[in-house]
């Protein structure tokens, strides 16, 4: 199976700053094509946003360098050398990810500040995906021209949804969804992980809550059917959200299975 990615992000009308870091990569994983695919957003309402969300893409890249760039990769053990599973990609992912985390809350306790990041990134290799989300930058897929959302935002809305001590129709839309779970910010980190076999002709994309939120129900709304370039896809939805008021940095990545 082979893979085509797209990226795009943008300051918007009102930030300062770019507090978004986006990443494509391509490589080889056991002889087959692989991609790796990350949105991270830095938060906005805590300092030094951009500095968090930037470490953990730079370190997830190190890592995919390193890990994906010999074709045809084994791990050696005592009775031979086996393929490398997605479980072992898993777990490479969430060490790194924790030791980021660390990171972020121990640079914060030295500058007597907190700063912190969502995550989401997919992994595709051979007919595989993996998944791994923290916050509420979203992935979505599109199949047949439908789209859905894979990962559950992690908003305190949603935790006393799954708790029975809200329901939607008490959730003020006009209103910032405060986050429970975001990279640097608390000790306690919950990755959300989820993982499948792709089917070819399916696209993914990986949006910031800047992107998802810039113009109401966009990716809900947009004409999948109809996308053959997917740079001029992602531009077309860029340009809609800036022709808004686009209060937020926006970051968007469309991953394609062929």
């Amino acid at each position: 199976m082979r893979y085509e990615m797209a990226s795009v992000t943008h300051i918007g009308n009102v930030r300062k700053t770019n507090q978004d870091s986006v990443l494509t990569c391509s490589g080889f994983i056991n002889g087959k094509e692989a991609v790796l695919a990350i949105v991270a957003d830095g938060m906005g309402g805590l300092s030094k946003g951009e500095l968090a969300s930037s470490l953990i893409v730079e370190e997830l890249q190190r890592w995919w360098k390193n890990f994906s760039e010999y074709e045809g990769y084994t791990v050696a053990v005592s009775h031979g050398d086996i393929k490398v599973t997605i479980k072992d990609i898993s777990d490479a992912v969430d060490n790194i990810i924790y030791d980021v985390h660390d990171k972020l809350i121990e640079i914060g306790n030295q500058d007597g500040t907190k700063l912190g990041t969502t995550l989401s990134l997919i992994i595709l290799v051979n007919n595989k995906g993996l998944i791994k989300h923290i916050g509420d930058s979203r992935v979505y897929e599109i199949r047949g021209g439908k789209i859905r959302q894979l990962t559950k935002d992690q908003t305190y809305e949603n935790m006393m949804i799954e708790k029975g001590q809200m329901t939607e129709s008490e959730i003020d839309p006009r209103k910032n969804k405060a986050l429970v779970n975001a990279l640097g910010v608390s000790k306690k980190l919950y990755i959300e992980t989820l993982g499948g076999v792709i089917n070819a002709n399916t696209l993914y994309l990986l949006a910031s809550d800047g992107f998802y939120q810039g113009k109401e129900n966009l990716p809900e709304l947009f004409d999948w059917s109809s996308v053959t370039d997917l740079n001029i896809a992602l531009d077309y939805m860029r340009n809609l959200i800036l022709e808004d008021s686009a209060e937020d940095n926006l970051s968007g990545i469309l991953v394609r299975a062929l």
